[in-house]
């Protein structure tokens, strides 16, 4: 690993010059910036039939050489030029069915690697900016469904159990223009649908990533998904799958489109929460923070709302203590037109300085000052991984939209994914994500706690029984909703319940909904139910931990083995997301184990606060601590677990400390305090 590289995205608009996009990257350096990203648009490079012109991005390469500077270009493969009067935005993905028009793609990204492949600024490639393929049915997909179909039921028969309507071969299912809003339909015709959408998506993901490293071998090749902390699977995203095809993946983290679900307080947790979720996907160690917002969003995005200087320092912060390579800006300069005419910039509108880029320029010096800390910094294996479970949330796309407040909706998976991170957050834990292949291989050892928040839907028939090894070998598994309760068709589970009660040591005698809230209480304190109550029998083995007000079960421990298997009969960790039930992350912090903190320093009980982050990097130089101090100024306490020596980076100053020392640090406001920590 490096230094965390700081960038932003330079957009070039269609009346721009070589001579003003070389002043743009003079600007650029003159930051601080160290990585330039850019939207290699079709329309840009050909704007009229065969006459390329890559004048202006020939510019930008040759200035960011000059200053030592990398430069990312992103393609727009699917999205034909305007002269072509086919797409209708220089963002819309085109016919993917026309034959002509994709080699017409192709060749595009042939000419585009090519021309740049030796260039000694290109840094590495995304090939498609948050991509994603929200096809509507339409006959013209009929025969790629049909295979896709085959492929993916194996056999008609296979599909016919699944479907209220019978065919005698795939090719008689015939696509209906339109969506089927038929209450009563089988759930099979849209969750096909939606995995239909992921399975063109990865085609062409795969297939503008093979052609790119046909013509360039040397440099990676990167995606940004985006929108991680809500339900994309409809619009066929799934980051597990494009992280097994590109070489590392990034994300998109732009708060008034992707984290309006989460108070503008807890805006930081949302940006560190997608870009871990890119760590844990990516195949390697790379990962980057590839797009975030650093300006006004006007007229765009879901909420209005601009980035103080104070909030920029933040969320660059919460971007490189996840350990990611590089966090980019979206954006540089400001479009002449369009939806985002004007907005998202972090200069001001004729390119002066403004309050943000001068945050900005200070931060990247302070980088390069502790360069020997930054420089061989990465992430620590986490000690809690949570289920990142895609059959529960494909099925939950099913549902109506809603706020966070209403339990039902296409989002409950991912609120109850987001509750369970940002539980572990404030209690000073950085979970990781696995999906189902990687759970089935988890490790007690390495990763002691599993949680599985919503997982309704199971996938793998091995799941169940690769949980129960990992139990056995001494981890602790944390469920809760209807885990297990449906396949990955929406196809109630009963043949699993010998392997549930097995598992959790308890009998499930109903699931039950409800409206309001339920007070849930034990010997240590009491939490809330929610929505639903599972009704638990405890088994040989399992011992009731808290109880409904009737007194039946309600949290339910299952000594097994070596580990322990906590069952919840609520929707506890959605709960928490929605509410903040500070009661629940009481009662979780007394279940689990001790061992999930990393690191010699320890930030004390009571010196925790919801906007305080303390993330811990490893570096070569021994341990870098990073208190990202989201409010006003606080006094916090840390105790040392080990002797040593303790590095006030900004300051300094040294303290010589042993086991048990306690060092009482003032954090300023909105800031990072900087710690190193050598044996």
């Amino acid at each position: 690993m490096a230094t965390t590289r700081i960038g932003s995205q330079l957009f070039i608009n269609r009346g721009d010059s070589p001579a003003q996009a070389r002043a743009w990257v003079d600007s650029m350096h003159a930051n601080g910036l160290k990585l330039i990203r850019l939207f290699m648009m079709w329309d840009l490079l050909e704007r009229r039939e065969q006459q390329w012109n890559f004048e202006v991005f020939d510019a930008v390469f040759d200035q960011a050489a000059h200053h030592d500077m990398g430069v990312v270009p992103t393609l727009f493969t699917l999205t034909s030029p305007g002269y072509m009067r086919r797409s209708a935005s220089a963002q819309a993905v085109d016919d993917i069915t026309d034959d002509d028009f994709t080699a017409k793609a192709m060749n595009y990204v042939d000419r585009v690697v090519r021309h740049y492949r030796e260039h000694p600024a290109l840094d590495s490639w995304i090939l498609w900016n948050e991509a994603s393929l929200d096809l509507k049915p339409h006959p013209r997909y009929q025969g790629l469904y049909s295979e896709f179909l085959r492929q993916h039921h194996g056999s008609i028969d296979n599909y016919n159990k699944l479907s209220y309507q019978q065919f005698d071969s795939f090719e008689d299912i015939v696509l209906i223009e339109g969506n089927n809003e038929d209450f009563w339909a089988p759930h099979v015709e849209k969750l096909d649908w939606f995995l239909f959408n992921r399975h063109m998506l990865m085609h062409w993901i795969h297939k503008i990533c093979a052609a790119i490293r046909d013509q360039d071998p040397n440099h990676p090749v990167h995606v940004n998904p985006h929108a991680l902390v809500s339900n994309t699977t409809a619009s066929g995203q799934d980051v597990w799958q494009e992280g097994e095809i590109v070489d590392f993946l990034g994300c998109s983290a732009h708060p008034v489109w992707h984290f309006t679900r989460f108070e503008r307080s807890q805006w930081p947790q949302a940006i560190a929460m997608s870009t871990i979720l890119m760590r844990s996907a990516s195949r390697g160690e790379r990962f980057w923070l590839s797009e975030l917002q650093c300006g006004p969003a006007m007229d765009s995005g879901l909420v209005y709302d601009t980035p103080s200087p104070e909030d920029l320092n933040i969320w660059i912060w919460s971007g490189i203590s996840t350990g990611a390579e590089a966090v980019i800006f979206w954006c540089f300069n400001d479009r002449d037109d369009g939806a985002e005419a004007g907005e998202w910039r972090l200069m001001g509108p004729q390119g002066q300085p403004t309050k943000r880029s001068r945050v900005v320029k200070q931060l990247c010096q302070r980088l390069d000052q502790h360069s020997d800390w930054f420089e061989s910094a990465k992430a620590h294996e986490p000690k809690v991984a949570i289920l990142h479970s895609t059959p529960s949330r494909t099925f939950a796309a099913l549902g109506p939209h809603g706020p966070s407040s209403l339990p039902r909706s296409n989002e409950s998976v991912d609120d109850a994914i987001c509750g369970a991170w940002t539980l572990f957050d404030q209690l000073n834990i950085e979970a990781g994500f696995v999906d189902e292949n990687r759970a089935l291989d988890l490790d007690p050892k390495r990763t002691p706690t599993l949680v599985c928040p919503n997982v309704n839907c199971i996938e793998s028939p091995q799941l169940l029984t690769k949980l129960d090894r990992y139990v056995q070998g001494g981890g602790t598994l944390i469920l809760d909703g209807a885990f297990g309760s449906k396949d990955e068709n929406g196809w109630v589970l009963r043949e699993a319940h010998q392997q549930l009660e097995k598992l959790t040591g308890t009998e499930r005698l109903d699931l039950t909904v409800f409206n309001g809230e339920h007070t849930i209480t034990g010997k240590t304190g009491s939490m809330t139910g929610w929505y639903l109550r599972s009704d638990l029998k405890v088994l040989n083995g399992g011992s009731a931990h808290m109880s409904w007000a009737d007194g039946d079960p309600a949290l339910v421990v299952h000594t097994h083995g070596l580990g322990r298997c906590i069952t919840i009969g609520t929707c506890a960790f959605q709960h928490f997301f929605a509410h903040g039930c500070q009661s629940f992350k009481q009662t979780l912090e007394g279940l689990l184990p001790q061992n999930h903190r990393v690191g010699k320093l320890r930030l004390e009980k009571n010196s925790r606060h919801r906007s305080l982050r303390h993330s811990v990097l490893s570096s070569d130089r021994g341990e870098l601590h990073l208190l990202i101090n989201n409010g006003n100024g606080r006094e916090v306490r840390l105790s040392c677990l080990e002797g040593g020596l303790v590095h006030h980076l900004d300051d300094h100053r040294q303290d010589s400390v042993t086991d048990g020392t306690v060092l009482t640090l003032t954090l300023p406001p909105y800031d990072t305090y900087l710690l190193g920590f050598e044996a």
